[in-house]
């Protein structure tokens, strides 16, 4: 595809085009949904520039400076346009996977946050009706009646 807008520019003389824009655009998203590095975008059109210039010395056909420069210009309006809409994609995917985990996070804490109140809640109406150690004896030396020392104790008898 791109080989054929480089030929329309050629043709009518218009460096760049609105059409190489759109299938460059196309080409960065592909490469990212095929979880490839940015790079491979820039390697992909070096790959082309390289591919026309092996073409243009095997068959002995010398490429003038006007057909070099509308390739290099077109080059770089679909390295631009691939590179663009590629990092806007994956910018637009982190973002969204940084707010799922901190909506994850957030859950958690929201979770922790409800237990406590619940238990304050539930404590808070424990002691409103002066029940506090609910008729059970839990083993924490509030719940035991006050004995004196031991040393006191020999001493009353």
């Amino acid at each position: 595809m791109f080989f054929d807008q480089l030929l329309e520019a050629r043709r009518s003389g218009r460096i760049g085009s609105a059409e190489i824009g759109r299938s460059a655009g196309q080409h960065g998203h592909d490469v990212l949904v095929q979880d490839l590095a940015v790079s491979h975008v820039v390697h992909d059109y070096g790959d082309i520039c390289q591919t026309i210039t092996e073409l243009a010395i095997e068959m002995h056909a010398p490429i003038s400076a006007d057909d070099f420069r509308i390739l290099n210009r077109c080059l770089d309006e679909a390295i631009t346009s691939a590179v663009t809409t590629y990092s806007h994609e994956h910018q637009q995917a982190h973002s969204r996977n940084a707010t799922a985990l901190e909506n994850e996070r957030m859950g958690f804490l929201v979770h922790e946050l409800r237990n406590l109140v619940n238990i304050a809640v539930v404590a808070f109406g424990v002691l409103k009706t002066g029940n506090a150690d609910g008729g059970t004896d839990r083993g924490c030396p509030e719940s035991q009646p006050h004995r004196p020392p031991r040393s006191h104790r020999a001493v009353a008898r």
